[in-house]
């Protein structure tokens, strides 16, 4: 096992990783899904076991930056599904139990600059993966094979899906239009109405500007086409972030045998010559969660206390 260890880091390259405390979530907190901004990371889940029936489940929102935790005013039953930021809007989508039957039922809860979280409106999707915001307030939510459209004046519209790239795997509102990813990777830069097929590679992950290819091949999002460089392994990441400090991070599964569980942290410096590996991480258990801040880490472990990887300045 040593042995596999040095070989798998003298291919890459290691380098040391600087962790330090951000804070205590509650320990009755699950995490579902998170959103970052240029000071800030988001995150969302429900407060209740993992155990519990979802009529039981509280929703919740907590921000977490360089002064600590701080959990957001956002009252109501349910669990929290997906969740975007953009400039001052922040939206959540909030799942509760559907009445009719099986399932659940969506609705959208903004936040908005100098006013609480408030209810807007159902969302009329079978499932629920997905959302993005636009700075004016508009934006989309994402089905494992829908896609919908919301603004303020009419409400929520079916989009239209490019050909072949369902199931949806992720979607990212960003300067130059909407990126969509699934067995493909689509643009549209007129809100859905019409769609250019970037790469018809199955896509691992997509999230604010970065995007995994299934064979490893990693981009950020800009103009039309992605600035594409060979990933250091082709399996898929469990998070991916870019920063004008830090480079380039992606956080995957360890592949080798006996390391089913673990993770191992790649970085790309600004130069983008090659990759160096850090130090593997541990099994965060069913209910870690990775987290994507500005260029470093954020690590939720199981007693739910958070800390903040970066790399170490050498």
């Amino acid at each position: 096992m040593r042995l596999a260890i040095m070989i798998f880091g003298s291919l890459f390259g290691c380098r040391s990783e600087h962790s330090t405390s951000v804070g205590q979530l509650p320990r009755d907190f699950v995490p579902e899904a998170w959103a970052s901004s240029a000071t800030s990371t988001w995150v969302t889940g429900y407060l209740g076991t993992a155990s519990a029936p979802l009529h039981q489940r509280t929703v919740a929102v907590f921000r977490l930056d360089e002064h600590g935790v701080a959990q957001e005013a956002l009252n109501s039953p349910g669990y929290g599904v997906a969740i975007d930021v953009q400039g001052d809007q922040r939206w959540v989508a909030v799942g509760q139990p559907n009445p009719q039957g099986s399932g659940s039922t969506y609705e959208l809860w903004v936040s908005e600059p100098g006013r609480p979280w408030a209810r807007r409106a159902p969302i009329p999707a079978g499932s629920l993966v997905r959302l993005a915001v636009t700075e004016d307030g508009n934006g989309f939510a994402m089905g494992i094979r829908e896609l919908w459209r919301y603004t303020p004046e009419t409400g929520w519209a079916s989009v239209g899906l490019p050909p072949d790239v369902t199931p949806l795997t992720g979607l990212s509102q960003g300067a130059d239009g909407l990126w969509l990813g699934g067995r493909g990777l689509a643009l549209s830069k007129d809100a859905g109405n019409t769609w250019n097929l970037v790469s018809a590679t199955p896509i691992d992950f997509l999230s604010h500007d970065q995007v995994v290819e299934k064979n490893g091949r990693v981009g950020t999002l800009s103009a039309s086409l992605p600035d594409w460089t060979t990933g250091p392994v082709p399996f898929g990441p469990v998070v991916a972030s870019r920063s004008a400090r830090e480079g380039r991070a992606l956080m995957t599964a360890d592949s080798r045998p006996g390391h089913e569980g673990a993770f191992i942290l790649f970085r790309q410096a600004l130069s983008g010559q090659g990759w160096a590996q850090s130090h593997p991480r541990g099994p965060l258990g069913p209910n870690g969660f990775w987290l994507d801040h500005d260029g470093c880490l954020l690590k939720i472990d199981l007693s739910r206390s958070v800390s903040r990887s970066c790399p170490s300045r050498e």
